[in-house]
């Protein structure tokens, strides 16, 4: 995984989650918007107050959004994942996709 001090804790289909200036930080999402979360501990994060950092309003990508991978690049985060349809037989549609950070905090918010 490239980036400055980063190293993925946990990777799974639901959520990315790396650490960064001894913060962890979370980027979780079950529907079309990305939430995230920042904590000094793995146990924090669970209570941390979470941050909508994009929301996708598209409906041919936006639904079934779950975030993959965080990855810091050029003063910028960007973080892959999957989107479908919004139709009831959603699997064919999944598509992996991609957002960049406005700034340089993981926290976002993020762009298409």
């Amino acid at each position: 995984m490239s980036g400055r001090g980063l190293r993925c804790l946990a990777p799974a289909p639901s959520l990315a989650r790396v650490r960064q200036r001894q913060l962890l930080h979370d980027a979780t999402s079950w529907s079309d918007v990305l939430t995230t979360r920042k904590s000094p501990t793995l146990a924090g994060l669970a209570t941390a107050p979470g941050v909508q950092a994009w929301k996708d309003t598209d409906t041919s990508r936006g639904c079934n959004f779950w975030a993959r991978d965080l990855h810091s690049f050029n003063g910028r985060w960007h973080l892959y994942c999957v989107g479908g349809a919004c139709v009831s037989n959603h699997i064919g549609t999944q598509r992996t996709h991609a957002l960049e950070s406005v700034g340089s905090d993981p926290m976002g918010p993020y762009t298409y």
